[in-house]
């Protein structure tokens, strides 16, 4: 498991590319950031890559008592990732 700054994980993404790696703690980051200026209670995310092959991605999102999990899958990684944070996004929006 991959720690980046305290409240958000990686796990699964071990053997993932090291320049695709540096892209998806930015673009995880970024997002990561809007979601404690715009969520209350903020504590922890986690992005889990599950199967490398077909890029499945769940990601848990810990705010006070409550818990949200979604996921998605994409032959594109970068894909994956966008479609699984912006249903979160939508979800918590709702």
């Amino acid at each position: 498991m991959i720690e980046l700054g305290g409240n958000i994980n990686l796990d699964g993404f071990d053997n993932v590319e090291q320049g695709k790696l540096i892209i998806i703690k930015k673009i995880l980051g970024n997002y990561v950031k809007n979601l404690i200026e715009n969520t209350e209670n903020f504590e922890s995310i986690l992005l889990s890559l599950k199967t490398e092959e077909n890029n499945l991605i769940e990601v848990k999102l810990k705010c006070g008592a409550n818990e949200l999990i979604c996921n998605s899958s994409d032959n594109n990684i970068f894909f994956a990732m966008n479609n699984v944070l912006t249903e979160l996004e939508s979800n918590l929006t709702q």
